[in-house]
Formats: structure tokens, sequence, C-alpha cells
């Protein structure tokens, strides 16, 4: 019997350990930076394999793909493409499925803008001017939202500051999960 006591009682750090961290959220408060005002996402990628010029253009091929892929490509477009300073800009506009059933779908449209920088060693990414258009075959109008106000962490949260809001916790979750995928997948495209 003692020595069942004495498991337990070695056994419980890890097990509070265990709860801390899986207690932790990627959509807790923090998540979404926000920078002069401006919801930003930014992830800065060590390449130690490709001077500027092979990440420049991996990057371009990246973006590329992200356009064709947008499912809008007539508002989807590289905007800014300068080889010589390593920078690169383009509009995305996608669509993100909250619910997706045969007998029901609720999405919005996620527009954003995506930057990067190119260096020997490093790129950077940069997604900003995130807006939304949500609701577009319920109303006449389109309902047009920005990440300002909607993911923050002063909108997202109810006022207690840990529970999600219903509706902006699901923008809040999907636009973290998306940006993550694009940061994740850029990662890959520059590695390979």
């Amino acid at each position: 019997m003692k020595q069942l006591v004495m498991l337990l009682l070695m056994a419980l750090p890890v097990f509070m350990t265990a709860q801390v961290k899986s207690s932790e959220s990627p959509y807790a408060k923090g998540a979404v930076t926000m920078e002069n005002g401006s919801v930003v996402f930014a992830k800065n990628i060590p390449v130690a394999s490709a001077n500027k010029a092979q990440a420049y253009q991996t990057m371009k091929d990246y973006l590329g793909t992200l356009v064709v892929m947008s499912e809008n490509e007539e508002r989807s477009k590289i905007t800014t493409d300068d080889p010589e300073k390593g920078i690169l800009e383009a509009s995305l506009e996608e669509t993100i499925y909250f619910k997706r059933k045969a007998w029901e779908t609720d999405a919005t449209f996620f527009l954003y803008k995506i930057q990067v920088g190119c260096s020997d060693g490093q790129v950077r990414l940069k997604i900003f001017q995130i807006r939304y258009i949500y609701d577009a075959d319920r109303f006449a109008t389109n309902a047009l939202m920005t990440a300002e106000e909607t993911i923050t962490d002063e909108r997202a949260f109810k006022a207690n500051g840990k529970t999600l809001r219903k509706e902006e916790g699901k923008f809040r979750r999907a636009t973290i999960d998306r940006v993550n995928e694009i940061f994740s997948n850029a990662e890959q495209y520059l590695n390979n």
C-alpha cells in the first residue's frame, strides 16, 4: 500500500505538468499580435542552404501557388515583385469554412496581404490587412469586417478574459490556423 501511495505522489508532478501544457491554447490571449493598431502576423524563417536570389525565387513560386489555389484568381495576385530588393507582396482572397456539411455551410471570404522579404540566410513573412466578407449569401450587401474589429484579444474574449466569444472565436481560430498553415508551408517550400 505504501508503494502505491509513493508511486502516486511521484507521478503527481508529471500529471500536473501535462495538464498545464494541454491547457495552453494557440488561440489564447497574445496569439494575435498588433503593430501600430493593426493585426499583423509575422515569422522569420532561417534558410541556411539558399542565398537571397534562390530564396526569392522559391518564395515567388510559393506565392504563385497561393494565388492559383485561392479560389478567386481574378482578385488574388502578386502585387509587388522586386528581385533586387528581395521583396514580394501579394493580395489574396480565399474561402475559410467554419462548417461544411451537405445540408449546411458556414464560411467567410478571407482577404489578406502577404509580404515576403528575402535576404541571405533568412526570409521574413508578414500577413496583414486581414478582412472578412461574411454572410454574403444571407444579406443583400456583404458584411465586411476587419481583423481589428473581430479577432483581437479585446474583441474575441468574453469579459472573464478566458473564454472566446462564439462568433469572434470562430474567426480567431480559423485565422490563426490558416496563418500557421501558410507559414508552415512556406518553411517547407524553403527547406526542400
